[in-house]
């Protein structure tokens, strides 16, 4: 298959790789004056310098710790009496923040504490890392820090980088494998980590719930009734859950994971095609983990072609300021909606059912499928920008700061990435190459015996309630394509049963079953699910 274009591809202005941000510890202010908010310790910066100190403290005893809290005490303000503590109790006391943000609190209040930060950093953030993130979660962290480009090395080969590296990431996940732990790690490498969590991940958090538990998540595209919320009143006055924390945390990690792997320079499509991005990486979970990436995703994706669609005029090569410039891309233009042909970049998988031609084989012929421009700008820009180019277009907000923000950080990918990668055509061929292949997938396996799915608790280990009132108490190893998209704005994976009104949520799936067109191919490509809600269960 061939596909003439009517002009040559102009690729977007590149622009210098920016560094990740460094860990750079807060200047204190004294305890007395200081007001009781919470406030993170890491300050993000940007460009290519190392880590560096505000101030150096020499090797000593804790007793010499102790000194330079005596001379501040004779030169300011009394001492409050948890400043007063001897410095052993001071490193307890700091060791044992229950969390970043709390540590971040005290060491912004209080001088003296911040000198004995400083002087025993390493071992009190590993300590405070691991209390607040946990040993699994630490994994996911430590997954997304070491895929960056700077650590996982230079290619070595087609994608070889990327396959040991999910073979890495797979032996840490695995029962008994031997995991990473934040006492392994250099005193940089957990500065870096504690700024990304608090200044990038956290504040995501925040957004992410703010979107899904808002009472009115916009028009349905079942039907008027559905808009309604299957979750209970009081959604939005409640703290997350340690189970809801861990869910949200693990996806946007693993969702920053996915891009550095698959958006980067240590991806080569032509040797490692987007549809085999399923069973690479996303095998790896159980399905309704997948879901809590596709619903992080979903809610980067939706915020990008908002402000896509209030900047496009800005550059579009039509433009009146672009008037002088003759070349079939102007500079400082993008031809964001431009497309190159008409084939779709993931056709259903309804539009293959009964063709002559094996899906697997017409689908794997990737390079013969052009992606939309449109698609290849959403998904470069996502791809190499990341959750710190996520949070910076939540925080910035004015039409000018928006075009700054684009002008940087618009690019592309020309081959297939999340949204293909979790697509019904993806999950297709996931199947079809294990059976080609003659491989047993034993999700496959549980699915088709339509095995039950029960609800056993909170349990981040565990599937939640929606998932499983949502395939009718059945294993089900769908997800992304296959769900309708109203679910993922809501989150529905990530909620404890408390938050849902159950009663609710069994006649909204329901309803969902007998009117989503996605929910209906569910049962049009794979018949042993007709049994998840059928006719008249309403």
């Amino acid at each position: 298959m061939t596909h003439s274009l009517s002009a040559p591809r102009a690729r977007p202005k590149r622009h210098k790789h920016v560094e990740e941000p460094i860990y750079t510890e807060m200047k204190p202010v004294n305890i007395n004056t200081a007001c009781d908010s919470p406030v993170a310790v890491p300050v993000s910066t940007t460009g290519s310098e190392q880590p560096h100190d505000e101030a150096t403290f020499s090797n000593g005893s804790a007793s010499q710790a102790t000194m330079m809290g005596n001379q501040e005490q004779t030169s300011g303000p009394p001492l409050s009496g948890l400043e007063s503590l001897p410095a052993e109790v001071r490193i307890h006391v700091l060791c044992n923040m229950s969390n970043l943000q709390t540590l971040g609190a005290l060491l912004h209040a209080s001088p003296i504490y911040y000198a004995q930060y400083r002087y025993n950093r390493k071992v009190i953030l590993a300590q405070v890392i691991h209390s607040d993130l946990g040993d699994e979660l630490f994994t996911d962290v430590y997954a997304a820090f070491r895929s960056r480009a700077s650590k996982i090395g230079p290619r070595k080969g087609p994608n070889v980088n990327v396959t040991d590296f999910l073979s890495l990431y797979r032996a840490w996940r695995s029962p008994g494998g031997e995991r990473p732990t934040p006492d392994m790690c250099s005193l940089d490498d957990l500065r870096w980590m504690a700024c990304f969590h608090t200044s990038i991940v956290r504040p995501l958090v925040s957004r992410f719930v703010a979107r899904a538990l808002a009472r009115k998540p916009g028009p349905s595209s079942v039907s008027s009734s559905d808009s309604a919320s299957f979750l209970q009143s009081d959604i939005g006055d409640r703290e997350l859950s340690g189970t809801e924390s861990t869910r949200l945390l693990r996806a946007l990690y693993r969702l920053e994971t996915f891009c550095h792997l698959f958006g980067g320079s240590q991806y080569q499509s032509s040797a490692f095609m987007g549809q085999v991005f399923s069973p690479v990486f996303f095998s790896d979970f159980d399905p309704w983990e997948v879901e809590e990436i596709c619903c992080v995703h979903d809610l980067v994706k939706d915020r990008y072609e908002k402000i896509v669609a209030e900047v496009r005029w800005e550059f579009d090569e039509k433009n009146p300021k672009f008037a002088d410039d003759l070349s079939f891309e102007p500079q400082g233009s993008f031809a964001i909606e431009r497309d190159y042909d008409g084939t779709p970049a993931c056709p259903p998988a309804s539009h293959l059912r009964g063709s002559a031609v094996h899906p697997l084989i017409l689908y794997g012929r990737s390079a013969d499928l052009t992606l939309s421009s449109t698609t290849e700008f959403l998904n470069g820009t996502i791809g190499r920008g990341g959750l710190r180019l996520a949070l910076h277009m939540f925080t910035t907000e004015t039409h000018n700061d928006l075009v700054a923000l684009m002008e940087k950080s618009l690019s592309t990918i020309q081959h297939h990435f999340f949204t293909e990668a979790s697509s019904m055509m993806a999950q297709w061929n996931r199947r079809d190459m294990a059976r080609l292949r003659g491989l047993t997938d034993n999700r496959e396996c549980i699915e088709q015996r339509r095995e039950a799915l029960t609800f056993v608790g909170d349990d981040s280990a565990q599937p939640p309630l929606a998932w499983v009132l949502l395939w009718g108490g059945k294993y089900s190893n769908l997800y992304g394509e296959y769900v309708p998209v109203e679910l993922r704005r809501r989150g529905y994976v990530m909620w404890d049963e408390g938050r849902l009104d159950v009663k609710a949520a069994r006649e909204y799936f329901a309803r969902l079953w007998a009117e989503s067109p996605e929910l209906k191919e569910v049962k049009e490509d794979w018949p042993h699910m007709c049994d998840v809600f059928p006719p008249g269960s309403l």
